[in-house]
């Protein structure tokens, strides 16, 4: 089964997978990331390793899917796939030993992966520390890890309600309103994978207006400058449109207005935060 920290989640790697393949089918231009983790320290290893292979196995039941979803590379490569070659694919981000290196994704350890993850539940009074934490993984010239996949958790962990981390109101800001501040006055210099709970409207606005600034043109006779006009907003309230729910609602926690003045200085120390609880098996 898979848990989140030592929660039990009731659904099975096979559950996991399915759901993943069935929105690929109907989504194949995007790329869906899966950390698979061995949770705990006394579990046997081999064993587990046996249990991923059953999932992975070309005859197995899920095996034509498996073929057509997961990326699958030659094994012991280790580079990191652009978007274009893993659109329609789950990348799995293996935290587990295998008989030869990156048999089933990218190895997840240092060589592969720069991660900012706090892993202490100490609650939302610290939460300024967290995202400074969070603030000087952003910062970090793309030159440092410019070969390896860059992740950020925004996100809460156990012993913590997400909700408080993700839009805290008193005292100071949530993370989801720092976030978005920092993407609107252009800071930072690489961002990466940015892992969140709750976001709302004007931070997924903020990110898709950062995807589209930094794609190549399509198609390629399109000339040059067309990759560093600004994305016009109206394009950007469409796409938002198409991604919203059936209710048609997007939970617009900590509005990020253009006219806001510059992010506070902040990381004094009666703040600081947590990031995720340990997975068993899948994050």
């Amino acid at each position: 089964m898979v848990y989140n920290g030592l929660v039990n989640t009731g659904y099975s790697l096979k559950d996991v997978l399915y759901t993943m393949f069935n929105f690929l089918d109907d989504h194949p231009r995007e790329v869906l990331i899966l950390r698979i983790q061995k949770g705990g320290i006394l579990g046997d290893s081999k064993k587990f390793l046996d249990f991923v292979e059953r999932h992975f196995d070309p005859d197995s039941e899920m095996g034509d899917r498996v073929a057509k979803r997961i990326y699958f590379r030659n094994s012991g490569d280790i580079s990191i796939p652009t978007i274009g070659e893993a659109r329609g694919k789950v990348l799995i981000l293996q935290d587990f030993k295998s008989s030869q290196p990156a048999l089933y994704g990218i190895p997840w350890n240092s060589d592969t992966v720069s991660s900012y993850s706090h892993s202490l539940a100490l609650g939302s009074l610290f939460l300024g520390l967290k995202w400074d934490g969070i603030e000087s993984h952003f910062s970090q010239s793309r030159s440092e890890d410019f070969d390896k996949l860059r992740i950020t958790h925004t996100t809460a962990g156990a012993g913590v309600k997400p909700i408080d981390i993700a839009a805290k109101n008193h005292p100071g800001f949530g993370m989801n309103r720092r976030l978005g501040r920092y993407l609107l006055f252009n800071l930072g210099d690489c961002f990466g994978i940015i892992a969140m709970d709750f976001p709302g409207y004007s931070l997924v606005k903020e990110i898709i207006m950062r995807n589209y600034r930094y794609r190549a043109p399509e198609p390629l006779d399109f000339p040059s400058f067309c990759a560093t006009l600004p994305m016009p907003e109206k394009a950007v309230d469409d796409i938002i449109q198409d991604e919203m729910d059936d209710d048609n609602e997007v939970t617009p926690y900590d509005e990020i207005t253009p006219g806001d003045e510059a992010p506070p200085a902040e990381g004094s120390a009666d703040e600081a935060g947590d990031d995720e609880g340990a997975a068993n098996l899948i994050r």
